[in-house]
Formats: structure tokens, sequence, C-alpha cells
């Protein structure tokens, strides 16, 4: 692949995940002003015991978003470092995907956990 298409790629991949973070931080909650503080703060305050908690469940989705954002960021960056033949930075860089994974576990526990 040509390095002017991988750029392109990499540039259309960026500009998803960016829009993703700022998507996931800018967007209000659920309940507007009612809950003060993180949207993980208010996912992770959900209760096993209450069906449909609309707002945790929001969040909760936030979170998922903004690591998926994170995921492709991170992405773009390894293979940015790949190209310029940076291959120790690419592969370092390459194992900052773990915390964007961990990022959808915990935003898809909080999820189910705010629906069930």
């Amino acid at each position: 692949m040509s390095l002017e298409k991988i750029f392109t790629l990499s540039g259309i991949l960026l500009l998803a995940g960016i829009s993703l973070i700022g998507l996931a931080i800018f967007t209000p909650h659920a309940a507007g002003d009612q809950v003060a503080g993180s949207f993980f703060k208010t996912a992770t305050s959900a209760s096993w015991g209450k069906l449909w908690e609309r707002t945790a469940a929001w969040c909760g989705f936030k979170i998922i978003l903004f690591s998926l954002g994170l995921f492709l960021v991170i992405d773009v960056l390894g293979t940015a470092l790949l190209v310029l033949k940076q291959k120790k930075f690419a592969w370092l860089v390459y194992t900052l995907h773990v915390a964007p994974c961990l990022g959808v576990m915990i935003g898809s526990y909080c999820l189910i956990k705010a629906l069930l």
C-alpha cells in the first residue's frame, strides 16, 4: 500500500476517533443537571436492583464510545510510527491498546448493570 493511501486512511480513522471522544465528552447526561460529576462516576453508581436506569446506561454507553475513540487514536499513532520505521516505539504504542479494551469491558459492565 502506498504511503499516501496509508496516511489518508489513518487521517480518516483519526477523525473518527476524535469524533467519538468528543461525542462521549461533550454530550450531556441523560438526567441533565440533576447528576453532577463525570459520566464514569454516574455509570458506576448504578445498582443491580433497579431496572432501566437511563442515566447510568447512557453514561455506560459513553464510556464505550470514549474507549473506542481512544482505541482508534492509539492505532493511528502506532501505524504512523510503523510507517516512519520506528518499530520499537510503535509496539510500545500498540501495547496501550490494553487501556481502551478494559474501558470497553467496564463500559459494557456498567451498561448491563444499569439495564438489569
